[in-house]
């Protein structure tokens, strides 16, 4: 009995073995073709990634040409475009002494630059080169100009504040030898249709109309100034304080991104990001006085009488007298001593 059952039990185990084996091989051909994907999917992704890196690696080059294209200062040069000429300097000359160019230079990141990437000045070049020689080696001779263009050539010596060329040089309405300071005034440059002048210079009247903003900007800087509050539309139509003479908006809203201003209603405003900080209760808006100090880095208020404290510290020596103001504003500026 046991003899017949041995070979059908033998045979059974074979076939076990033999589907065992088909299944394992099923198994590893399963598991051989799985490596196989899942390889060739990670070949594929790190090919993508690749061409990502690769583009990113583009994009950085170009973005390094740009900024080497459109900087106005490569180490020690400055290029710059003056009314659509371009000319070419060094900062030591720019600031070989105080001057309109101190301001640009310290606040390159707000100044406008050309398609080239000069530093673009909106002014006429036809004297600029004048102006370039003299800060080389601080010599002029204007012997080849007549009195106009001496006027004109005189004009932009004050845009540039040159300072030693405005006190030194004989102009064509004075035969000394150097020019009286000018009155502190509103800068007439900055008169705009909607402005009106008076009292040389000192007093300004700004159109009635809609609220469409103004704005004015004093012609020198001084240390403490008084202001005196004649009429202003509306409650926080006034913003009194320094700003930058070189980024100056005439169509006002100087108080956000140029400057540091008090406004009628009483809070601070400043480029820093101060924005809508509590100072001091309202300003009367019609017949009050307000005395401002600027020395020292940092500006304060006085409100008829009252010394309001530090408004703003740590601010550069560079800012003038500044204002913006909605349409029927009426002021008068006096400096003080």
């Amino acid at each position: 009995m046991l003899s017949e059952l041995l070979p059908s039990q033998l045979n059974e185990i074979n076939q076990t073995i033999d589907s065992l084996i088909q299944k394992l091989s099923t198994i590893k051909q399963q598991l051989m073709q799985e490596v196989e994907n899942k390889a060739a999917t990670l070949q594929q992704t790190l090919d993508e990634e690749k061409k990502v890196l690769k583009k990113e690696q583009e994009k950085m080059e170009q973005l390094k040409s740009k900024v080497k294209k459109v900087s106005p200062v490569i180490k020690n040069i400055v290029k710059l475009n003056v009314g659509g000429k371009k000319f070419s300097t060094t900062r030591e000359t720019l600031l070989s002494e105080p001057s309109f160019f101190t301001g640009l230079l310290s606040e390159m990141m707000g100044v406008d630059l050309d398609e080239d990437g000069c530093i673009f000045i909106d002014r006429d070049p036809k004297h600029f080169p004048l102006i370039l020689n003299y800060l080389r080696d601080h010599e002029i001779d204007l012997e080849d100009l007549n009195e106009k263009e001496k006027k004109m050539f005189m004009k932009e010596v004050q845009f540039y504040e040159i300072r030693s060329l405005m006190l030194n040089i004989d102009t064509p309405s004075s035969s000394s030898t150097s020019a009286a300071p000018s009155p502190f005034q509103f800068m007439p440059d900055f008169v705009t249709d909607r402005i009106t002048l008076s009292n040389n210079n000192t007093t300004l009247q700004a159109a009635d109309g809609d609220s469409w903003n103004c704005a004015m900007l004093c012609n020198k800087i001084v240390k403490k100034w008084k202001v005196r509050v004649e009429s202003v539309q509306g409650n926080g139509g006034l913003f009194i304080g320094v700003a930058t003479k070189d980024k100056f908006r005439k169509t006002g809203r100087n108080y956000t991104k140029n400057g540091y201003f008090l406004n009628a209603s009483g809070y601070l405003y400043g480029m820093d990001g101060t924005s809508g900080k509590p100072y001091t209760t309202q300003i009367p808006i019609n017949g009050c006085s307000v005395v401002c100090i600027y020395e020292q880095g940092q500006l304060s208020f006085e409100i008829d009488g009252k010394n309001c404290g530090i408004a703003f510290s740590n601010l550069p020596d560079h800012l003038y007298p500044a204002f913006d103001f909605l349409r029927g504003t009426k002021l008068s500026i006096e400096e003080m001593v």
